[in-house]
């Protein structure tokens, strides 16, 4: 898997990350140009991980000006985006690169040792697009659910709700665990919610 990896002032987290995640030889690491005085520390972090870990290249991102920032980190030939420190500008642009490219998305933390698989999130465009009623089911999925149980907690009849789970699995949404159980993780349902309470009443 080749990353992707924001850098601020603290190589730790980087290395940390690029071990748990299994990243070999070729990885990107992005530090931020503002043209200010913390350009250089940004730049001097890139040099020492490359050197220590003897791997890596570094990409700058020229903050200066966002639209080209994101153009930059959408054209980067990589499958994971890591959102592992840096300026707040260049955390958003990666996470927008992410979502736009539709690849894995991590945060590193600083207190959890493994890397936060938040590649859900990458999907917020699909789950915005969502009719009312498919919305409704994909926010009623609670763990690995029998298709009839999803139709008798929001109101629609049972094939109703089985071609909106078929839809949602095409979709990469949700998948089928067995002949009429489906299942999704937890951020797709809380965005599901979101976006039901935010935009829609009642089915």
């Amino acid at each position: 898997m080749k990353l992707a990896v924001t850098v601020g002032f603290d190589a730790t987290f980087v290395i940390r990350a690029l071990a748990r995640l299994g990243a070999g030889k070729e990885f990107y690491l992005l530090f931020a140009v503002t043209g200010g005085e913390n350009d250089k520390r940004s730049l001097d972090t890139v040099n020492d991980i490359i050197k220590v870990l003897r791997a890596g290249s570094g990409v700058a991102v020229d903050l200066r000006n966002p639209a080209s920032a994101l153009e930059r980190l959408a054209g980067l030939d990589v499958d994971a985006m890591v959102l592992a420190g840096g300026p707040r500008l260049l955390v958003l642009l990666a996470f927008v690169a992410a979502v736009v490219k539709k690849i894995k998305l991590y945060v590193v933390t600083e207190y959890q040792d493994e890397p936060l698989d938040l590649t859900p999130l990458v999907r917020l465009p699909e789950v915005e697009a969502l009719t009312r009623p498919r919305l409704a089911v994909l926010s009623a999925l609670d763990g690995a659910m029998d298709y009839r149980e999803v139709a008798s907690k929001v109101g629609l009849d049972s094939t109703t709700v089985l071609r909106h789970l078929n839809a949602l699995e095409q979709r990469g949404l949700v998948e089928r665990v067995e002949r009429s159980v489906y299942r999704t993780d937890a951020l797709t349902v809380a965005m599901a919610r979101l976006y039901l309470q935010q935009n829609y009443t009642r089915l």
